[in-house]
């Protein structure tokens, strides 16, 4: 696609909710975004924004990854990091994973806008990672892509779901100083990130809400899984009670966002992929480490994308 080309469709937005795991269920919806769109995903939009597993499927995308081989890597590494009964173990698990797959990348390498959003504890308030100086709402020349910090250290902000994963220590690079702080999932603030991607696309890049298009994707909400208690630091600590809490925070964060976008932003054309399954023939959590599990997951994220498939060919035209 020319530059002119790509300038004269609408601005494409794309919202990765978090979830842990159920981000298998994501990609069975971008499976057939990309199929559907035709080529990578990239390609087709504008910016990529994401909360934590949606994070990092945002930087594979946005770095040129397929969704196939993306759903291949979170085959692989989402077993291994959700198997670890410890905090200390997902945590070592995840940052052995993002070192290997972003290690080598930077924001500099990623080929259209990328948004990544994690929870700045000293401030209690959201802390974005932005890959384009135009998606500052400050000067340009002042602005450092994720604020100095690594690719795969945002990744591993923005995924430490406490508490079931360490918070992450960060050095930011701000204006004429730096700054140390911690950092921990996205989700407390922004489990949906489509808010913060429409008040970039208007008030950082100016676009009429008109020729905005959004396609903000959840992970779904499945029937919880019990699990047993597990005795971690001396206490009976009662994991499933504990998982659930931390799933209705993140999905009752989601659905505010998603009202409240909805009221603000009636004029952006918008498509949202975020069914509750309660057929589902399985239970599960965003804690998920079988993988037969994670595919019968993706299979419900291709038969949602069916099942929206008109909204999203109406939402996506020209994109």
């Amino acid at each position: 696609m020319t530059s002119s080309e790509r300038m004269a469709r609408p601005f494409s937005i794309l919202s990765l909710d978090g979830g842990g795991s159920k981000g298998a269920f994501t990609l069975g919806v971008l499976k057939e975004l990309e199929s559907h769109l035709g080529g990578a995903l990239h390609k087709h939009f504008d910016l990529i924004y994401g909360t934590s597993t949606g994070a990092i499927i945002a930087a594979y995308l946005a770095l040129g990854f397929s969704v196939t081989d993306v759903f291949r890597n979170y085959l692989e590494i989402i077993p291994d990091v959700m198997s670890k009964c410890t905090k200390r173990g997902r945590s070592a698990a995840l940052r052995a994973a993002a070192e290997r797959e972003f290690g080598s990348y930077t924001f500099h390498d990623v080929r259209c806008r990328l948004a990544i959003v994690a929870t700045r504890c000293d401030l209690h308030r959201p802390l974005i990672f932005k890959s384009h100086a135009d998606l500052a709402h400050s000067d340009a020349k002042t602005f450092v892509p994720g604020f100095g910090v690594s690719l795969a250290d945002c990744l591993l902000a923005s995924a430490a779901a406490s508490p079931f994963f360490e918070r992450q220590h960060l050095k930011l690079s701000l204006l004429d100083r730096d700054e140390f702080t911690e950092a921990i999932d996205g989700g407390f603030v922004a489990n949906n990130p489509s808010m913060y991607a429409l008040i970039d696309a208007e008030c950082a890049l100016g676009l009429p809400r008109e020729s905005i298009r959004l396609c903000s994707i959840g992970t779904g909400a499945f029937p919880q899984k019990k699990r047993i208690a597990q005795r971690l630091a001396k206490q009976v600590w009662l994991l499933s009670d504990a998982i659930a809490l931390l799933e209705e925070t993140l999905e009752s964060n989601s659905n505010s966002s998603d009202f409240i976008r909805g009221v603000l932003f009636p004029a952006v054309r918008t498509v949202r992929i975020n069914p509750t399954i309660a057929s589902a023939t399985f239970s599960t959590d965003l804690l998920e480490s079988d993988p037969e599990i994670l595919k019968k997951m993706h299979e419900y994220g291709v038969k949602s994308f069916d099942e929206n498939r008109h909204e999203i060919e109406s939402t996506m035209e020209g994109v």
